[in-house]
């Protein structure tokens, strides 16, 4: 006798399509949804979780009268019906922004106060004058130049026979070579005038020096006694030799631009015992 299966049965009693076989399947796809929807909930919740106790315990560190506000509103909310992943991340927003905006603040704060501690205890005890030198307000000759009056006598006459004007004085500049705001020492003073001019010996002496330096181009050096020496530097030609007695007033060669120069001009120094005065006090240079 053929027997039916209970497969069959059931086709029998619930035709495909019926609204009874309808009503008995099991909400199979809607099961799944609910409990992917559950999943990704609990993940964010754990993620949330993770991110606000390193927030809170951060901003408790920071700033406690703001720590306990968002401890209170966190309490408000998870206390609230449908409190749900959007409302919560909202909140974490809130507290990440008011985390980061107190973390700027307790840094800058400590970085100032750190900054003044550190300067004060390595702040020298400086009278005015070297505070004001440390500010480059003032600053020192360097070794081998001094600013003060030549210590010897000497009457010499100017180094020109035709008109000029001062160009560069003694003491600091701002370099016309090196990288811009540079400052330099200027050892000699700087006579513009036209190329080819005559320059003479500013006084009786004998030539220890007449060569081409790199800086200097065609220049001339001369020992007057008493440890006084001239020198006459970036001329076009040179007229003496090393070894050479000049009287004051003998030509020395022309004015030229050799060397490290901007134009044509002379520049004339004044040393005593090797150490380089400012010739504008000696030499009537006016």
């Amino acid at each position: 006798m053929w027997q039916q299966t209970q497969s069959e049965k059931r086709e029998q009693l619930f035709p495909p399509g019926s609204a009874w076989k309808k009503a008995l399947t099991p909400p199979q796809r809607e099961t799944k949804a609910k409990k992917a929807e559950a999943n990704h909930l609990l993940r964010m919740q754990v993620g949330l979780c993770v991110l606000l106790v390193g927030a809170v315990l951060l901003l408790r560190q920071l700033n406690k009268p703001v720590y306990e506000e968002f401890r209170r509103e966190y309490a408000a909310l998870t206390q609230q019906e449908g409190a749900d992943g959007e409302r919560l991340l909202q909140f974490a927003g809130s507290l990440a922004a008011g985390v980061q905006k107190k973390a700027e603040e307790f840094f800058r704060e400590n970085a100032s106060e750190s900054t003044v501690e550190r300067d004060a205890s390595h702040a020298p005890d400086w009278d005015s004058t070297h505070l004001a030198a440390a500010f480059g307000k003032i600053k020192t000759v360097p070794a081998g130049s001094s600013q003060a009056a030549l210590p010897v006598e000497f009457q010499p006459i100017a180094p020109l026979t035709d008109a000029w004007q001062v160009s560069s004085a003694f003491g600091w500049r701002k370099s016309p070579f090196a990288p811009k705001k540079t400052s330099e020492f200027h050892t000699g003073v700087d006579l513009g005038t036209g190329e080819g001019e005559l320059v003479v010996a500013a006084a009786d002496g004998t030539v220890t020096e007449a060569r081409r330096s790199q800086s200097y181009g065609n220049c001339v050096k001369l020992l007057h006694g008493d440890g006084l020496a001239t020198r006459y530097c970036h001329m076009q030609y040179i007229f003496v030799h090393p070894g050479d007695f000049v009287k004051q007033g003998d030509r020395l060669g022309t004015v030229g631009q050799t060397g490290a120069a901007t134009g044509p001009h002379l520049h004339l120094e004044l040393q005593w015992n090797d150490v380089c005065y400012d010739p504008q006090k000696s030499f009537s240079l006016a």
